[in-house]
């Protein structure tokens, strides 16, 4: 995990939900749910490490790999 990334959207997320908090007090209870799961959705996919992880076609790869066989024949 990339500490300086996450710990920039961390500071990030803490200043969105500062700056926008009096909007937040006014909102229903639907838009807060969602504008709290977008703020935190973000935080926590920074921390995935997602650069890291393979694409599409590397998983379907390893997915698939062992009908390769029943394929050739």
């Amino acid at each position: 995990m990339n500490i300086g990334m996450f710990a920039v959207t961390t500071v990030a997320a803490a200043v969105i939900v500062r700056l926008e908090w009096n909007n937040v007090k006014q909102m229903s209870a639907k838009d807060k749910t969602v504008f709290f799961a977008v703020i935190v959705s973000g935080w926590v996919m920074t921390g995935l490490n997602l650069p890291q992880l393979p694409g599409l076609h590397t998983i379907f790869g390893i997915m698939f790999k062992p009908f390769r066989p029943l394929l050739e024949q």
